[in-house]
């Protein structure tokens, strides 16, 4: 369902449209353990009622297995990106809005994609500059993209739910990013383009931060109505942080801890109504990191 950042107008290409091939998720994609969701890992709910006072969605940061859906990609790219970015645009039914960032080798950035509630929306990443390789190849964007596996893809949750997208780059090079709908959906977007660095109107914290062995940092958290908020750790090194969401009667919401040192942890919240939430990271050796809490401000529509 993870676009928005989020757009200019972008062109519907006259190429049929293609089938990218199944991903199979390397071993660098997929953590040795995925994040414990807490009290259970339910289904996220629907758009068919209306959220109760204490609601709350849990998204699940598993890679998803799940076969990029048919998209024709536009044949230009729509925008480019840089961290603190927000790009809002309108996504045609089978048509795949094409953006681009300069990734530094292993300077991970996020991707927060929200989209309207018909929209079920899949984020994908190349590590390449998709449109040269199509003309060195002297191919359509359509034709490359169909001949390659995309190094990372997004798409867990359900129509009308947001996307989260960690992306690591391996290299210094443009990453082509791209945003579409399943199924056919279509419909208004944002994509938000987040690093550990840059600080926003959607970050209330952006800093590094150290924690003693066996300690426990806290810092407070508040929802902006319903919207969501996302919290981001990475540690400096080769150490493990575990990340811990409460809410405000103390209840664990989301725990993540993938057990690989030097693995960054993430949250990522639906509230159903506004909530101020604790967040704790901990460690049992003496760690530093870098943490990013985003509260996002402002609507789709």
């Amino acid at each position: 369902s993870i676009p928005t950042v989020i757009a200019t107008a972008e062109e519907v290409p006259t190429a049929t449209a293609i089938s990218i091939p199944t991903v199979i998720a390397t071993a660098e994609e997929v953590p040795t353990a995925t994040a414990t969701l807490v009290p259970t890992n339910t289904p996220i709910p629907t758009n068919t009622l209306p959220p109760t006072p204490t609601a709350t969605s849990v998204v699940n940061f598993a890679p998803s297995l799940t076969p990029i859906p048919t998209w024709t990609p536009a044949p230009t790219a729509v925008a480019m990106m840089v961290p603190g970015d927000v790009i809002a645009g309108e996504l045609q039914p089978n048509v795949a809005n094409i953006h681009y960032f300069e990734g530094e080798r292993f300077e991970t950035v996020f991707f927060l994609a929200r989209g309207s509630d018909e929209l079920d929306l899949a984020l994908v990443a190349y590590e390449l500059d998709a449109l040269a390789a199509a003309q060195e190849a002297q191919q359509t964007l359509p034709e490359t993209l169909a001949s390659l596996s995309p190094n990372k893809l997004v798409e867990d949750t359900e129509v009308g739910q947001p996307e989260f997208m960690i992306y690591t780059p391996q290299s210094d090079s443009l990453i082509t990013v791209g945003l579409g709908g399943i199924n056919g959906t279509s419909g208004r977007y944002k994509l938000y383009m987040f690093d550990t660095v840059t600080t926003t109107v959607n970050t209330p914290l952006v800093q590094t931060d150290t924690v003693a062995a066996g300690q426990t940092n806290r810092y407070p958290l508040a929802s902006r109505g319903a919207r969501p908020v996302v919290v981001f750790v990475d540690p400096v090194g080769n150490v493990d942080v575990k990340l811990l969401v409460k809410d405000g009667n103390g209840n664990v919401i989301v725990s993540s801890d993938f057990g690989r040192a030097g693995s960054p942890e993430a949250a990522f919240v639906r509230p159903g109504t506004a909530v101020e939430y604790t967040v704790e990271v901990s460690s049992a050796t003496a760690a530093t990191y870098n943490i990013v809490l985003v509260a996002i401000t402002d609507d789709v529509d």
